[in-house]
């Protein structure tokens, strides 16, 4: 008969094995078992296992298994010889004469199972092991483990349930920093999934702020509303990100109350437009260069040009500032982003060139109803340039004005008479109409829903095309030139 010997490798010179001994590897799950069934010492490196023709000789067989804690063979064995001493910790898997096979990880003629691949199966083949024994330890803080039931299978892998706030990720969980009941604002949420802004490792979960990535307009909806700093411009810029208003998403890239300049080199220096924001201090325009908004533009994913850009004007509807009035321009020029929302022309003229085409729409404010606007245009928002706009709450123009030593800003219509010369009114009016507000600019991408200002400007334009007569003579002159 064949007896199959569980050799430990340290214990081998192979050099010295009989040509008939065939060597072979014990799976460490099967050695794992014999160590776990107290039968053997051996640890989970792999082992070998010697075929031999002959049973060994001085062998202590008790109740068909060999099982020699010591010398195993002294002297030697027919067939061959395996000399030079001990083996220690041997087992000899099959000395039950009847399956001398059992432990091979094959079922083999005969057999019911087999230990080598079913972890419940004892040495005989012949069945189950006894119930309570582990058969699959737990495999981390989210599995648990599985014993013998009776049978020769191990019974189907189970995991724990997942538990936010006990410091082990498991299931659905990204995060877990231990804190019961979870909190918010920590970088793992009450979820258990890591919050805008924040990388957390490890278990229990260390949270910290992530390092600079933000460089588009993609990156706002996911920043937490506040400064956050943008690679752009070949440095990181601390920039103000508002998910505040309209769904979020929104990047302030200048704010003041008189004297824009609208040039496209920008004003007061990128870092400094997040500074002072609603007080006295933000009234000098400051607003990024034309180069570095379309930066943001680039770097995102679908806003080739402005026609994909929101561009949001908050306006202060209030002497002390404690109001504003909301309003988004969608742009319906196909440039890149430029400050020349006068166009460039004459100041304090009708003239052309004007600025470019936006469709406008204005929440309702402290100042009255708001509404929409189509066709209107950056440097004003009544005709001559624009045909539906009045002079009212509603208007916007940026071209110079002589009611305000020919400052430019983001004027209301001549019903807005509110506030005064003062150097500390949020809405400067010297002694005329149309007051000049404080003002702050922001832009966006594409928001995942579609927001009401969009909508309604799409509605627009697919009545516009509908009603418009192409042909007619007058579709054109009713118009100026609003070439940019």
């Amino acid at each position: 008969m064949k007896w199959l010997v569980v050799i430990s490798d340290e214990f081998i010179d192979v050099g010295k094995m009989s040509r008939s001994a065939n060597r072979t590897t014990l799976c460490t799950a099967a050695c794992w078992l014999l160590s776990a069934l107290a039968l053997t010492g051996c640890d989970t490196t792999p082992t070998l296992v010697l075929e031999l023709e002959n049973p060994l000789a001085d062998a202590n067989v008790v109740d068909g298994r060999a099982v020699i804690d010591g010398a195993v063979f002294d002297g030697s064995v027919a067939d061959g010889a395996v000399t030079d001493g001990a083996v220690v910790d041997a087992m000899v898997l099959a000395g039950d004469a009847s399956n001398q096979l059992c432990g091979n990880s094959v079922l083999d003629l005969g057999e019911i199972c087999d230990p080598g691949i079913d972890f419940c199966c004892n040495f005989q083949c012949t069945g189950g092991i006894a119930a309570g024994i582990v058969c699959r330890p737990a495999f981390d803080g989210c599995d648990l483990p599985e014993v013998c039931e009776g049978s020769f299978t191990c019974p189907v892998d189970e995991v724990a349930a997942a538990v936010c706030g006990d410091g082990i990720i498991c299931g659905g969980e990204v995060c877990d920093d231990g804190v019961f009941p979870p909190e918010e604002f920590d970088g793992c949420d009450m979820g258990c999934l890591v919050e805008p802004g924040f990388v957390c490792t490890g278990e229990p979960s260390v949270c910290e702020s992530a390092p600079v990535t933000a460089n588009s307009l993609d990156d706002a909806p996911l920043l937490p509303t506040g400064e956050n700093d943008f690679m752009i411009g070949g440095s990181t810029i601390p920039l103000f990100v508002d998910n505040t208003f309209d769904g979020g998403g929104w990047i302030l890239i200048g704010r003041g109350r008189e004297g824009w300049a609208w040039n496209d080199a920008g004003a007061g220096g990128p870092a400094a437009v997040k500074d002072g924001l609603g007080t006295t201090s933000a009234f000098a325009p400051t607003y990024l260069s034309a180069a570095l908004v379309q930066e943001l533009m680039d770097n995102s994913i679908n806003t080739p040009d402005i026609t994909l850009v929101d561009v949001r004007i908050r306006r202060a509807s209030a002497a002390d500032g404690s109001n504003y009035q909301e309003s988004v321009w969608i742009p319906l020029a196909p440039i890149g982003w430029t400050w020349l929302f006068d166009g460039g022309g004459p100041s304090n003229a009708l003239q052309a060139p004007f600025g470019f085409d936006v469709d406008l729409f204005v929440e309702d404010s402290d100042l009255g109803l708001g509404g929409f606007l189509p066709m209107a245009n950056t440097e004003d928002t009544i005709a001559p340039i624009a045909s539906f706009g009045s002079d009212d709450h509603m208007r916007m123009f940026t071209r110079a004005s002589s009611e305000h030593g020919l400052a430019q800003g983001f004027s209301y219509g001549t019903s807005v008479t509110l506030g005064d010369a003062s150097p500390t009114s949020f809405m400067l009016n010297s002694g005329f109409d149309h007051s000049m507000p404080y003002t702050e600019i922001y832009i966006r991408g594409l928001p995942p829903q579609m927001s009401l200002a969009r909508w309604t400007s799409t509605a627009s334009r697919f009545v516009q095309g509908l009603f418009t007569d192409s042909a007619s003579p007058d579709a054109d002159s009713a118009s100026p030139d609003q070439s940019f």
